[in-house]
């Protein structure tokens, strides 16, 4: 995912293509490289995944804030909520989950 999203000189396009390979991912059926507690309910990624996810996403948000495509007051707790929600969207089938990253997108403009 690294290799796909830092490249792209579009930070929305980069975090679009970041929740979009979650999305996938749980779409498959599958948990993300197979490290997601299976705990009923819970679609947050934990250990080695969520250490690289955090710091992909933070990479990000940083890049987006500087360049002023993202707010200033985004988190990476507030895309580890949008992974979550487009996680289980995507899983369990409840939207279409572009239109979500797209509405989410959305909310972190400036």
């Amino acid at each position: 995912m690294r290799r796909t999203c830092l490249p792209n000189p579009d930070t929305r396009q980069a975090l679009a293509g970041f929740l979009g390979h979650v999305a996938e991912v749980h779409e498959r059926g599958r948990a993300l490289s197979g490290t997601i507690e299976s705990v009923p309910g819970d679609t947050e990624p934990h250990g080695p995944v969520r250490d690289d996810l955090a710091e992909l996403g933070a990479e990000l948000l940083a890049r987006g804030r500087a360049d002023g495509s993202i707010r200033a007051d985004a988190t990476v707790a507030d895309l580890y909520m949008l992974v979550g929600a487009v996680a289980t969207i995507s899983r369990d089938g409840f939207g279409d989950w572009r239109r979500f990253i797209e509405l989410a997108l959305a909310g972190l403009r400036p």
